[in-house]
């Protein structure tokens, strides 16, 4: 599985991006993001999650997930995240730096 995410806006416009392969992970922390990416029933979110009139100052999140014969890529705004991906968010914005690809 290969996750590319990022993170835009806010107050400082600061971008957080990473790409994540399974591959390169340990054994427990690809079986955890698997589980992140299953918890979220990420291929069922719509592509865009946005509010009706966006907030000043808010994030917005791109998530890309590749597995196998499956991609599916959603936007979303923090302002109408679903609870379901908040834990894959934070899991992917703890791994994320500023530019940074691992």
């Amino acid at each position: 599985m290969q996750i590319d995410f990022s993170r835009s806006g806010g107050f400082a416009g600061t971008r957080l991006t990473v790409r994540v392969n399974s591959a390169d992970l340990s054994a427990d922390e690809a079986s955890k993001l698997e589980k992140l990416v299953k918890d979220a029933d990420f291929f069922n979110l719509h592509p865009e999650i946005k509010p009706v009139t966006p907030g000043p100052d808010r994030f917005e999140y791109r998530i890309s997930v590749s597995t196998g014969s499956r991609t599916h890529t959603t936007i979303i705004s923090e302002a109408v995240m679903p609870d379901r991906i908040r834990p894959l968010i934070d899991y992917l914005a703890s791994m994320s730096k500023p530019g940074r690809t691992r």
